[in-house]
């Protein structure tokens, strides 16, 4: 079955504190709290829209057989501990406050076969246990990180294709006051051809859709 939850009113909680497993699509949108703490595996893809909660804790998830998309949420940390491999594509898109993946946000993850797409305010990212990216990664955004650390975060992928404006620090910035400039732009595409990708909300339900 699958579960989509969309349009709901503001503070609305949402709570699905036995669910274990989704044996199609999982969709969470507009929820002031999610409680789907036990939620371990999503049999097709898993998405988060325009949440207003700040915190993302999957402590049981370990199985995306598809693409797994963070969009538009007000984010500031997200943790992912038992994921390894997602199925297709990992799509991180406008989150305005979330700022860095750090170790703790995808420490076990090694395996994705389809694209990345980060999109956002990045300060720095890192995946400590990534080894295969078969698709293209796509990066682009403001804030301090820069390409070169970007690509050194994500070795794993042979095509790179980086659009980041990067923002100095003030101390750079005072070293710099006689460019006049307090940012500069980057981009660089490592092999392959450049393409585009697009993450897009479709006809969201109004209220929840449910079916086990």
């Amino acid at each position: 079955g699958y579960i989509n939850i969309a349009n709901n009113g503001k503070g609305a909680n949402v709570t699905f504190s036995s669910l274990t497993q989704v044996g199609g699509n999982a969709s969470f949108a507009d929820a002031a709290t999610l409680d789907i703490s036990k939620l371990s595996a999503v049999n097709d893809d898993f998405s988060l829209y325009t949440n207003t909660f700040k915190n993302l804790s999957l402590p049981a998830f370990a199985t995306a057989e598809k693409s797994i998309t963070l969009n538009d949420n007000a984010f500031q940390a997200i943790s992912f501990p038992k994921l390894e491999e997602i199925g297709s594509s990992l799509n991180v898109v406008n989150n305005t406050n979330f700022k860095s993946i750090t170790k703790q946000t995808f420490p076990k993850l090694s395996t994705i076969p389809g694209s990345i797409v980060l999109m956002g305010s990045f300060d720095n990212i890192t995946f400590p246990a990534l080894k295969t990216v078969d698709g293209q990664v796509n990066l682009s955004g403001k804030g301090k990180l820069s390409c070169d650390e970007a690509e050194k975060a994500l070795s794993a992928a042979d095509n790179i294709d980086c659009n980041l404006e990067t923002v100095k620090d003030s101390s750079d910035e005072d070293s710099d006051e006689s460019d006049g400039e307090s940012d500069h732009k980057s981009t660089h595409t490592s092999s392959g051809a450049a393409h585009t990708t697009v993450v897009t909300v479709v006809g969201a339900l109004a209220l929840v859709a449910a079916c086990f």
